[in-house]
Protein backbone atom coordinates (compact mmCIF):
# COMPACT_ATOMS: atom_id res chain seq x y z
CA UNK A 1 0.00 0.00 0.00
CA UNK A 2 1.06 4.17 0.00
CA UNK A 3 1.17 5.00 3.02
CA UNK A 4 1.41 8.86 3.86
CA UNK A 5 2.91 9.24 6.97
CA UNK A 6 3.21 12.98 8.79
CA UNK A 7 5.64 13.25 12.01
CA UNK A 8 8.36 15.55 12.99
CA UNK A 9 11.24 15.33 11.25
CA UNK A 10 12.49 18.02 9.45
CA UNK A 11 13.74 19.55 12.56
CA UNK A 12 17.36 19.84 14.08
CA UNK A 13 16.69 16.68 16.32
CA UNK A 14 18.61 13.33 15.74
CA UNK A 15 16.32 11.42 17.87
CA UNK A 16 13.00 12.71 15.85
CA UNK A 17 15.27 12.02 12.46
CA UNK A 18 15.72 8.40 14.33
CA UNK A 19 12.26 8.24 14.82
CA UNK A 20 11.30 8.53 11.48
CA UNK A 21 14.12 6.25 9.81
CA UNK A 22 13.14 3.48 12.08
CA UNK A 23 9.40 3.53 10.86
CA UNK A 24 9.34 4.22 7.48
CA UNK A 25 12.25 1.59 7.13
CA UNK A 26 10.31 -0.55 9.12
CA UNK A 27 6.93 0.18 6.69
CA UNK A 28 9.35 0.05 3.69
CA UNK A 29 10.66 -3.76 4.81
CA UNK A 30 6.93 -5.23 4.84
CA UNK A 31 6.84 -4.07 1.06
CA UNK A 32 4.76 -0.54 1.51
CA UNK A 33 5.51 2.95 -0.60
CA UNK A 34 6.00 5.40 2.16
CA UNK A 35 6.27 8.97 1.79
CA UNK A 36 6.54 11.82 4.57
CA UNK A 37 4.19 15.12 5.00
CA UNK A 38 6.40 18.09 5.76
CA UNK A 39 3.72 20.25 8.02
CA UNK A 40 6.00 23.13 9.44
CA UNK A 41 4.52 23.87 13.12
CA UNK A 42 7.64 26.37 14.60
CA UNK A 43 5.46 29.79 14.45
CA UNK A 44 5.36 31.65 17.74
CA UNK A 45 9.42 30.77 17.31
CA UNK A 46 10.31 30.68 14.40
CA UNK A 47 12.90 32.60 14.30
CA UNK A 48 14.42 29.86 16.69
CA UNK A 49 13.54 27.30 14.91
CA UNK A 50 15.27 29.10 10.97
CA UNK A 51 18.63 30.00 13.33
CA UNK A 52 18.51 26.27 14.24
CA UNK A 53 18.46 24.71 11.43
CA UNK A 54 20.72 26.80 9.41
CA UNK A 55 23.50 25.48 11.89
CA UNK A 56 22.26 22.35 11.84
CA UNK A 57 20.72 21.97 7.82
CA UNK A 58 23.73 20.30 6.40
CA UNK A 59 24.14 17.04 8.29
CA UNK A 60 20.40 16.98 9.02
CA UNK A 61 19.42 17.83 5.27
CA UNK A 62 22.36 14.64 4.20
CA UNK A 63 20.28 12.37 6.41
CA UNK A 64 17.14 13.02 5.33
CA UNK A 65 18.27 12.84 1.13
CA UNK A 66 19.77 9.66 2.25
CA UNK A 67 17.98 7.50 4.64
CA UNK A 68 14.29 8.87 4.48
CA UNK A 69 11.81 8.72 2.00
CA UNK A 70 10.76 11.62 -0.40
CA UNK A 71 8.40 14.11 1.40
CA UNK A 72 6.04 16.77 0.25
CA UNK A 73 4.30 19.60 1.75
CA UNK A 74 1.14 19.19 -0.39
CA UNK A 75 -1.64 17.44 2.11
CA UNK A 76 -3.92 16.91 -0.51
CA UNK A 77 -1.39 14.19 -1.83
CA UNK A 78 -3.47 10.98 -1.98
CA UNK A 79 -2.73 7.86 -0.30
CA UNK A 80 -3.87 4.36 0.73
CA UNK A 81 -3.28 4.79 3.97
CA UNK A 82 -2.66 7.78 6.23
CA UNK A 83 -0.81 7.62 9.10
CA UNK A 84 0.45 9.87 11.89
CA UNK A 85 3.91 8.29 13.73
CA UNK A 86 5.60 8.91 16.56
CA UNK A 87 7.68 11.46 19.07
CA UNK A 88 5.47 14.55 20.49
CA UNK A 89 3.24 14.75 17.22
CA UNK A 90 -0.09 15.37 19.40
CA UNK A 91 1.61 17.92 21.92
CA UNK A 92 -0.27 20.88 21.53
CA UNK A 93 2.97 23.21 22.69
CA UNK A 94 5.00 21.90 20.24
CA UNK A 95 2.77 21.49 17.10
CA UNK A 96 0.78 24.66 17.89
CA UNK A 97 -1.83 25.38 15.43
CA UNK A 98 -0.96 22.46 13.30
CA UNK A 99 -2.44 19.77 15.41
CA UNK A 100 -5.35 19.29 13.56
CA UNK A 101 -3.01 18.34 10.87
CA UNK A 102 -1.19 15.83 13.01
CA UNK A 103 -4.67 14.52 14.00
CA UNK A 104 -5.02 13.59 10.20
CA UNK A 105 -7.85 16.30 9.79
CA UNK A 106 -6.34 16.88 6.39
CA UNK A 107 -7.12 13.30 4.94
CA UNK A 108 -9.73 13.39 2.69
CA UNK A 109 -13.45 11.80 4.78
CA UNK A 110 -13.74 8.31 4.50
CA UNK A 111 -10.23 7.78 4.23
CA UNK A 112 -7.91 5.21 6.12
CA UNK A 113 -6.27 6.74 9.28
CA UNK A 114 -4.16 5.26 12.24
CA UNK A 115 -1.08 6.31 14.17
CA UNK A 116 1.65 4.25 15.36
CA UNK A 117 3.44 5.41 18.99
CA UNK A 118 1.86 9.00 18.81
CA UNK A 119 2.80 11.36 21.89
CA UNK A 120 1.26 14.01 23.56
CA UNK A 121 4.27 13.91 26.10
CA UNK A 122 2.35 15.31 29.00
CA UNK A 123 -0.05 13.88 31.59
CA UNK A 124 -3.46 15.69 30.84
CA UNK A 125 -4.40 18.09 27.63
CA UNK A 126 -3.84 21.75 28.85
CA UNK A 127 -7.58 23.67 29.56
CA UNK A 128 -7.47 25.70 26.60
CA UNK A 129 -7.95 22.63 24.29
CA UNK A 130 -11.05 22.29 22.97
CA UNK A 131 -11.39 18.45 23.98
CA UNK A 132 -14.61 17.77 21.63
CA UNK A 133 -12.86 19.21 18.92
CA UNK A 134 -9.93 16.46 19.56
CA UNK A 135 -11.81 13.65 20.32
CA UNK A 136 -13.76 13.72 17.09
CA UNK A 137 -10.69 14.08 15.25
CA UNK A 138 -9.78 10.81 17.08
CA UNK A 139 -12.37 8.97 16.62
CA UNK A 140 -12.69 8.71 13.24
CA UNK A 141 -9.15 6.66 13.07
CA UNK A 142 -9.60 3.10 12.14
CA UNK A 143 -6.59 2.43 14.74
CA UNK A 144 -5.13 4.50 17.00
CA UNK A 145 -1.72 3.40 19.40
CA UNK A 146 -0.03 5.65 21.59
CA UNK A 147 3.41 5.75 22.87
CA UNK A 148 3.09 6.47 26.79
CA UNK A 149 0.92 4.98 29.50
CA UNK A 150 0.16 8.37 29.70
CA UNK A 151 -1.50 8.84 26.48
CA UNK A 152 -3.74 6.19 26.84
CA UNK A 153 -5.07 7.30 30.18
CA UNK A 154 -5.32 11.19 28.08
CA UNK A 155 -7.76 9.01 25.44
CA UNK A 156 -9.83 7.12 27.64
CA UNK A 157 -9.99 9.75 30.35
CA UNK A 158 -10.21 13.32 28.69
CA UNK A 159 -11.38 12.21 24.96
CA UNK A 160 -13.37 8.90 25.57
CA UNK A 161 -11.34 7.64 23.17
CA UNK A 162 -9.87 3.45 23.39
CA UNK A 163 -6.50 2.79 22.34
CA UNK A 164 -3.26 0.97 22.40
CA UNK A 165 -0.06 0.96 24.25
CA UNK A 166 3.35 0.39 21.95
CA UNK A 167 6.59 0.90 21.86
CA UNK A 168 8.80 4.18 20.29
CA UNK A 169 9.31 3.35 16.71
CA UNK A 170 12.84 2.94 17.34
CA UNK A 171 12.33 -0.20 18.72
CA UNK A 172 11.11 -1.53 15.69
CA UNK A 173 14.62 -2.29 14.50
CA UNK A 174 17.69 -3.74 15.97
CA UNK A 175 20.10 -2.95 13.46
CA UNK A 176 20.92 0.40 12.80
CA UNK A 177 24.32 -1.01 10.65
CA UNK A 178 22.91 1.08 7.62
CA UNK A 179 23.03 4.14 9.60
CA UNK A 180 26.88 3.22 11.65
CA UNK A 181 28.44 0.29 10.12
CA UNK A 182 28.81 -3.28 11.11
CA UNK A 183 28.42 -3.72 14.36
CA UNK A 184 31.59 -6.52 14.87
CA UNK A 185 33.68 -3.52 13.87
CA UNK A 186 32.87 -1.02 17.08
CA UNK A 187 34.87 -1.27 20.38
CA UNK A 188 33.25 -0.17 23.52
CA UNK A 189 35.42 3.50 24.32
CA UNK A 190 36.54 4.89 27.80
CA UNK A 191 33.87 7.47 27.19
CA UNK A 192 31.15 8.85 29.61
CA UNK A 193 28.85 10.03 27.16
CA UNK A 194 26.79 13.32 28.66
CA UNK A 195 23.64 14.20 26.28
CA UNK A 196 21.79 16.97 27.44
CA UNK A 197 18.50 18.83 26.26
CA UNK A 198 17.83 21.47 28.38
CA UNK A 199 21.14 23.12 29.19
CA UNK A 200 22.15 23.18 32.95
CA UNK A 201 25.36 24.25 33.42
CA UNK A 202 25.69 22.83 37.20
CA UNK A 203 24.69 19.57 35.12
CA UNK A 204 27.59 19.62 32.97
CA UNK A 205 30.15 20.13 35.69
CA UNK A 206 28.59 17.42 37.61
CA UNK A 207 28.87 15.11 34.58
CA UNK A 208 32.79 16.26 34.27
CA UNK A 209 32.87 15.12 37.87
CA UNK A 210 31.77 11.58 37.71
CA UNK A 211 33.73 11.37 34.29
CA UNK A 212 36.78 11.87 36.27
CA UNK A 213 35.53 9.66 39.30
CA UNK A 214 34.71 6.77 36.91
CA UNK A 215 38.37 7.12 35.34
CA UNK A 216 36.77 7.66 32.07
CA UNK A 217 36.58 10.40 29.09
CA UNK A 218 33.61 12.84 28.90
CA UNK A 219 32.14 13.15 25.54
CA UNK A 220 29.72 15.42 25.64
CA UNK A 221 27.30 15.55 22.50
CA UNK A 222 25.43 18.84 22.46
CA UNK A 223 26.69 21.60 19.46
CA UNK A 224 26.28 24.94 22.18
CA UNK A 225 29.86 26.79 22.90
CA UNK A 226 30.10 27.07 26.54
CA UNK A 227 32.27 29.65 28.95
CA UNK A 228 34.97 28.29 30.73
CA UNK A 229 35.16 26.03 27.96
CA UNK A 230 39.16 25.44 29.00
CA UNK A 231 37.73 24.05 32.31
CA UNK A 232 35.31 21.72 30.33
CA UNK A 233 38.04 20.29 28.12
CA UNK A 234 35.99 18.02 25.19
CA UNK A 235 33.14 20.35 25.90
CA UNK A 236 33.04 22.88 23.17
CA UNK A 237 32.02 20.62 20.00
CA UNK A 238 30.18 21.10 16.89
CA UNK A 239 26.90 19.67 16.23
CA UNK A 240 26.93 15.84 16.09
CA UNK A 241 25.74 14.55 12.65
CA UNK A 242 22.77 11.72 13.29
CA UNK A 243 26.04 8.91 12.26
CA UNK A 244 28.15 10.72 15.32
CA UNK A 245 25.75 10.98 17.85
CA UNK A 246 24.20 7.65 17.49
CA UNK A 247 28.12 5.85 17.06
CA UNK A 248 28.96 7.61 20.55
CA UNK A 249 26.03 5.67 22.17
CA UNK A 250 26.49 2.60 20.84
CA UNK A 251 30.61 3.06 21.76
CA UNK A 252 30.06 4.65 24.83
CA UNK A 253 30.60 2.88 28.37
CA UNK A 254 28.68 4.84 29.98
CA UNK A 255 26.02 7.48 29.44
CA UNK A 256 23.93 10.10 31.12
CA UNK A 257 21.33 12.13 29.72
CA UNK A 258 17.49 13.55 30.01
CA UNK A 259 16.83 12.58 26.38
CA UNK A 260 14.07 10.16 25.45
CA UNK A 261 16.15 8.93 22.48
CA UNK A 262 19.47 8.86 24.25
CA UNK A 263 17.77 6.72 26.75
CA UNK A 264 16.16 4.26 23.91
CA UNK A 265 19.42 3.73 21.95
CA UNK A 266 21.16 3.45 25.48
CA UNK A 267 18.75 0.52 25.89
CA UNK A 268 19.37 -1.06 22.30
CA UNK A 269 22.97 -0.87 22.45
CA UNK A 270 22.86 -2.31 26.20
CA UNK A 271 24.77 0.22 28.13
CA UNK A 272 24.84 1.35 31.56
CA UNK A 273 23.12 4.54 32.10
CA UNK A 274 21.10 7.12 34.05
CA UNK A 275 18.38 9.66 33.44
CA UNK A 276 18.50 13.06 34.92
CA UNK A 277 14.95 14.41 33.92
CA UNK A 278 15.09 17.57 32.92
CA UNK A 279 11.52 19.50 32.17
CA UNK A 280 8.96 17.23 34.55
CA UNK A 281 6.41 17.86 32.76
CA UNK A 282 7.03 15.87 29.56
CA UNK A 283 8.90 13.23 31.03
CA UNK A 284 6.29 10.82 31.29
CA UNK A 285 7.44 9.15 27.94
CA UNK A 286 10.72 8.50 29.87
CA UNK A 287 9.25 6.72 33.19
CA UNK A 288 6.84 4.97 30.82
CA UNK A 289 9.27 3.37 28.92
CA UNK A 290 11.64 2.34 31.96
CA UNK A 291 8.58 1.21 34.10
CA UNK A 292 7.69 -1.47 31.09
CA UNK A 293 11.65 -2.50 31.43
CA UNK A 294 11.63 -2.87 35.25
CA UNK A 295 14.35 -0.01 34.67
CA UNK A 296 12.95 2.91 36.60
CA UNK A 297 15.64 2.88 39.48
CA UNK A 298 17.95 4.14 36.56
CA UNK A 299 16.01 8.15 36.55
CA UNK A 300 17.67 9.58 39.45
CA UNK A 301 17.37 13.49 40.25
CA UNK A 302 20.30 13.85 42.71
CA UNK A 303 23.98 14.07 41.55
CA UNK A 304 25.07 12.08 44.45
CA UNK A 305 23.23 8.75 43.20
CA UNK A 306 25.15 9.50 39.75
CA UNK A 307 27.68 7.15 40.10
CA UNK A 308 26.18 4.34 42.25
CA UNK A 309 23.52 4.01 39.33
CA UNK A 310 26.18 3.84 36.75
CA UNK A 311 28.12 1.38 38.50
CA UNK A 312 24.96 -0.84 39.08
CA UNK A 313 25.52 -3.64 36.06
CA UNK A 314 21.92 -4.15 34.42
CA UNK A 315 20.40 -7.24 33.37
CA UNK A 316 20.22 -6.69 29.59
CA UNK A 317 19.01 -10.44 29.24
CA UNK A 318 16.25 -9.78 30.64
CA UNK A 319 15.63 -6.42 29.67
CA UNK A 320 15.92 -8.20 26.06
CA UNK A 321 13.59 -10.68 26.40
CA UNK A 322 10.93 -8.29 27.41
CA UNK A 323 12.08 -6.02 24.77
CA UNK A 324 11.45 -8.97 22.16
CA UNK A 325 7.92 -10.06 23.93
CA UNK A 326 6.94 -5.59 23.59
CA UNK A 327 8.15 -5.57 20.44
CA UNK A 328 5.94 -8.64 18.81
CA UNK A 329 3.07 -6.71 20.11
CA UNK A 330 4.05 -3.96 18.32
CA UNK A 331 4.29 -6.00 15.31
CA UNK A 332 1.13 -7.37 15.87
CA UNK A 333 -0.39 -4.12 15.96
CA UNK A 334 0.72 -2.51 12.81
CA UNK A 335 -0.10 -5.88 10.75
CA UNK A 336 -3.68 -5.39 11.95
CA UNK A 337 -4.03 -1.33 11.43
CA UNK A 338 -2.20 -2.03 8.06
CA UNK A 339 -5.17 -4.71 7.40
CA UNK A 340 -6.77 -4.24 3.80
Amino acid sequence: MKIGLITIFHVPNNGALLQCYALSTYLKGLGHEVFLYDVPFFQSLEWVHNLKERIFSRKMLKFIRTYLPHYTSDLSTQADVYMVGSDQVWNPAIVMSQLGNYMLAFAPKGSKKVSYAASFGIDKLPDDINTDEVANLLKDFQYITVRETSGVLICENQLGVKVNHVLDPTFLLKDYSEIIGNESNRNESNNLVAYKLNYSYDWYLNAKSIAEQLGCKLKELNGRRLKKSGDLHGFNVKDKSVREWLTAIANAKYVITDSFHGCVFSIIFGKRFVIVPGIKSRSTRLTSLLAELDLSERIVNDFSDWKQVLQTPIDYEKVNQKLDVLRERCYSHLDLMLQN
